[in-house]
């Protein structure tokens, strides 16, 4: 299981860890864009005003937390990242199946695939978004106990790359939270989940 993440010694504010916060959530909003974008064909009427509604309520939140990560850097325990083995590839291409195959279900709500993929993705995070609030601590512990297997086996790598998808923005987002007082990190934890509530509604509107 991977060290627990630390702060910082000195404390003191670091712009390179926010802008590297920033990039990196905004890498993973583009990746969700661009499976949006590959279900133009199904759009009703011009959907343009609620893409700029998603984009803006996300990059508003982002903002926030990057301006907290360079208030409140903290170092963490990296694992080294190397190429991929075979069970990691395994692992990654099972989970990849998995996860388009279930997030069929939201068909049902009229949404194209994969577009169903941001749908579930939000969904679960929402969930753990939830459960968070109230164990915000060990939902950390159960992502990194997860997403940093002490032993390489493919079943190890297809948990791993499941928390990844159900609870990896959660995950970051806690993470970030976890060093502010807890007043304001209930209240964010808060807003986040109504995010993610938000992001979904704007989803569903998108293909009515």
């Amino acid at each position: 299981m991977r060290k627990p993440r630390t702060h910082s010694a000195n404390n003191s504010p670091s712009l390179n860890e926010g802008l590297k916060f920033f990039f990196k959530s905004n890498l993973t909003l583009l990746i969700l864009m661009l499976l949006l974008l590959t279900n133009t064909f199904s759009w009703k009427e011009d959907r343009i005003g609620l893409i700029v509604m998603m984009l803006t309520s996300a990059e508003l939140y982002i903002l926030l937390l990057s301006i907290l990560t360079v208030i409140k850097p903290i170092e963490t325990n990296k694992k080294k990242i190397g190429r991929f083995s075979k069970p990691e590839l395994i692992g990654l291409l099972l989970v990849i199946i998995f996860i388009s195959i279930f997030s069929l279900g939201f068909t049902g709500a009229e949404l194209p695939f994969p577009s169903t993929i941001i749908m579930l993705i939000l969904v679960m995070n929402s969930m753990i978004a939830f459960f968070s609030l109230v164990f915000h601590k060990f939902s950390i512990i159960l992502y990194e106990a997860n997403v940093y297997p002490e032993n390489e086996s493919v079943t190890n790598y297809v948990f791993k790359y499941i928390a990844i998808v159900f609870s990896g923005i959660n995950y970051h987002v806690q993470s970030t939270l976890d060093r502010m007082p807890l007043l304001i990190n209930k209240l964010l934890a808060a807003v986040f989940l109504l995010l993610l509530i938000w992001e979904n509604m704007l989803l569903l509107f998108y293909f009515e």
